[in-house]
């Protein structure tokens, strides 16, 4: 036959399964494909139910004094958009049986991205019977399945673990011209007057004081990260009263 003829081949093998491996193989892994222009990300789980908003640069929790570690943040949307997918079920949204068969009925997370000109996408994830894990996505109108690993990231995501680390230790040596450090009964504070510290009041008179101490003191403090934050909200003094230490900073306008 002529070069480039449309011809037909007999084989004797079964290529269907290696066809459709290849095919699965070839396509895109990815939960959310584009992220320009999100502005807006809320997430529930079992343990919280977020709403994350782009303010300028910064992600932000609007009307809560939290401030996010910008990284952290980050690592949520790159998750979204890493080579996650581990198989395609099926190419249309699930039936009612489906939505109960994969877990949707009762799911482990559910994400709404929003966009500033894109259409918003909806991902529920569920789990199966069997401990497979799945995803669907509504925009799409597809279910996928997904790895465990991949599905924690979002189950066990909190508002906590999003929190910057570094904010309460954040402040300015400069500024700080008070110092009172306690631990049950005993007590010490000093003051700054010239940038020069001393004494001004102790649980007992024979407390000694070093301002070599309290200097010291300060620039520990100042390079401190939180290791997590054992609660949501704001903690009051009754919560305090057994704590080991306390250290408490003012400068002079507060």
């Amino acid at each position: 036959p002529a070069f480039g003829e449309p011809r037909v081949w007999l084989v004797n093998m079964k290529l269907d399964g290696i066809f459709e491996r290849n095919l699965q193989n070839l396509r895109d892994k990815r939960l959310v494909r584009l992220i320009d222009g999100l502005k807006q990300i809320n997430i529930k789980n079992s343990q919280t139910q977020m709403t994350l908003i782009k303010d300028a640069e910064q992600w932000i929790v609007p009307q809560t004094p939290y401030r996010l570690q910008q990284s952290k943040v980050q690592d949520v949307i790159y998750a979204l958009t890493s080579q996650s997918i581990v198989e395609y079920v099926k190419e249309s949204n699930p039936t009612p049986a489906e939505i109960i068969q994969y877990g949707f009925n009762k799911p482990l997370v559910r994400i709404v991205l929003q966009f500033e000109a894109a259409p918003t996408i909806e991902l529920i994830l569920g789990k199966d019977k069997s401990e497979l894990f799945y995803a669907w996505i509504k925009n799409r109108e597809k279910v996928v399945r997904l790895s465990m690993s991949d599905v924690n990231k979002f189950s066990e995501l909190s508002l906590r673990s999003l929190k910057d680390t570094k904010e309460p230790f954040q402040f300015q040596l400069d500024q700080v011209n008070s110092i009172l450090v306690g631990k049950k009964d005993f007590y010490i504070e000093a003051e700054k007057q010239n940038n020069k510290w001393s004494k001004k009041a102790a649980s007992t008179a024979d407390v000694q004081f070093k301002e070599e101490n309290f200097v010291h003191l300060l620039d520990q403090l100042s390079v401190l990260n939180a290791e997590e934050y054992a609660t949501d909200i704001n903690a009051n003094k009754n919560d305090l009263k057994d704590l080991d230490y306390r250290i408490d900073l003012k400068n002079k306008d507060n």
